[in-house]
């Protein structure tokens, strides 16, 4: 990482900028410009592998004074030229600005000048789980800032460093001492910080808890100051300003040891074993062999050496994980066979189409029929909600799950029309904006179980729900259950939803058909 400068004095800059690559496909992760005394080098390119095919591919540089200013003012004009640098990226639209207060490159009180593109990564979307995790992880190692956390917004971005009238590296020690008359914290001014007076604000913490929150006098001349923190202090924040006022001008948090656990191990005998599942895993592999042969013997033991009472930290960390493991955020929910609970399920869903944050949803229900269409279409109330409804009317009465004629051939029309009907009685009835779609393959329905897909506003992954049964059963002869999905099956399960939105069938080799197509509204 640069050697990071005053803007003012600065004579180059430091870029650095990361994109994931996958499949030929290039997407901006985020980038970094700041003023820098370094010199001018070639770019400097590594990559860092996130998954099986999805990698974080790195761009670093000093760039001499003009070509820094170049991008920082087509930054500000609204285009990242990454070309411009070097980088083998499109040159990238801003949607928006805003600046920040941030401890970056060594700086306790930088300002991000924040180019936001507000773009999502959609490389991420077809990544298995964990892929997020791990990317954040490597750009907080390679950059030091808090992605995971405050900055996970500003992924996307290009964020240009400015640390203004404030040297660069820090002017201020701040450190903790055991002294006579307990745990002092001690602040340390460079020379040309030591002619100005100046306040610290002292915020000490233990477990969340706030210890003690004081403001501090660095008085003129005075380079080395003590102030007494709580003996149980386990971490403190420390921002500094002028003595009259005005912006931050530094800030350092930090965490005290408060443990230590000592963990070993003794290794005892190591027995051979011969049995059949030894021999077996003979063919596994060298060592899948060499492990299911042997066993070793050990004796572990852990001890903590406390330097302060945790016993109240313990306690409520205990507490804390009582509650997590009694009421787990949870979408899930389940319906009992009662006149209570087919309401309740009814009004459940409702909730979430009439939602503001709603923008759509996809309910996929095979015999979504008449009795439905009563017991939920005509109670929603939102008319800015655009609601697709995907059936399966084959040859069968939705309802009553009958044959409606002996020829098959016949009994499909006679669903196509019964289905038309039906959308000719919706018309001017409902608030939401429908869509009703129809799906078979050949003259059977192109699927079996029910769905409820939400996109959410400001939300590019979706909210998918499986349904334990149809619309016009819930509660009603068997208990009803929503599961909300996570993870891989979430994502697999959103692409099949709107794979038959469509008209396709994404999970199978089969054809499917939209025999009907209705839309409200003038959708």
């Amino acid at each position: 990482m640069a050697e990071a400068a005053n803007q003012a004095r600065a004579t180059n800059w430091w870029f650095w900028c990361g994109h994931l690559e996958a499949g030929g496909e290039r997407e901006l992760v985020y980038a970094i410009l700041a003023p820098t005394l370094d010199q001018p080098c070639k770019k400097n390119s590594t990559d860092h592998p996130i998954t099986d095919g999805l990698r974080l591919v790195v761009h670093e540089t000093v760039v001499e004074p003009e070509f820094g200013m170049q991008m920082r003012e087509a930054a500000n004009r609204g285009t990242l030229d990454f070309p411009a640098m070097g980088i083998p990226l499109p040159a990238t639209p801003v949607s928006t600005r805003r600046s920040t207060i941030e401890a970056v490159l060594g700086h306790g009180a930088a300002s991000l000048d924040a180019h936001y593109t507000l773009a999502g990564i959609g490389l991420l979307r077809a990544a298995p789980p964990g892929a997020l995790r791990a990317l954040l992880r490597l750009l907080e190692d390679e950059l030091g800032l808090p992605f995971a956390g405050r900055l996970i917004g500003h992924l996307g971005n290009l964020d240009v460093v400015d640390f203004d009238e404030n040297p660069p590296d820090s002017p201020v020690s701040v450190t903790t001492l055991s002294g006579r008359s307990g745990l002092v914290v001690e602040f340390r001014r460079k020379q040309d910080w030591v002619d100005q007076a100046m306040l610290a604000h002292l915020r000490t913490t233990s477990g969340g808890e706030v210890l003690s929150d004081d403001l501090v006098p660095l008085p003129v001349g005075d380079g080395r100051v003590e102030h007494a923190i709580p003996p149980a202090t386990v971490g403190f924040e420390v921002t500094i300003f002028g003595a009259s006022g005005g912006p931050r001008r530094h800030y350092k948090a930090a965490s005290l040891l408060g443990a230590m656990n000592l963990n070993m191990n003794l290794q005892g005998r190591t027995v051979r074993l011969d049995d059949p599942l030894a021999k077996r895993m003979q063919g596994a592999g060298k060592a899948t062999a060499g492990e299911a042969s042997e066993r070793t013997e050990f004796h572990r033991s852990r001890s903590t050496m406390d330097t302060i009472d945790r016993r109240i930290d313990r306690h409520a960390s205990a507490m804390r994980a009582r509650l997590a493991a009694e009421a787990p955020e949870c979408r899930d929910r389940f319906f009992e066979r009662t006149l209570a609970s087919e309401w309740g399920a009814v009004a459940h869903i409702r909730s979430l189409l009439d939602d503001a944050e709603t923008e759509s949803a996809i309910l996929v229900d095979p015999f979504f029929g008449n009795e439905s269409l009563l017991r939920l279409l005509t109670r929603l109330r939102r008319s800015g909600l655009d609601l697709t409804v995907i059936t399966a009317w084959a040859t069968t009465d939705p309802d009553t799950a009958r044959e409606i004629r002996a020829e098959r051939s016949d009994a499909l029309n006679e669903n196509v029309e019964r289905l038309r009907l039906l959308a000719e009685q919706l018309t001017g009835l409902l608030a939401p904006r429908l869509r009703l779609l129809n799906l078979v393959r050949g003259s059977d329905p192109a699927f079996h179980d029910r769905y409820l897909l939400l996109r959410r506003t400001g939300n590019d992954e979706p909210i998918i729900y499986l349904l334990s049964n149809s619309i016009n059963g819930l509660a009603v002869n068997w208990p009803f259950c929503m599961s909300a999905l996570d993870g891989p099956a979430a994502r697999q399960a959103a692409d099949y939803v709107e794979g038959l939105a469509r008209g396709e069938d994404v999970a199978s080799e089969g054809a499917i058909e939209a025999n009907f197509d209705w839309q409200s509204h003038g959708l």
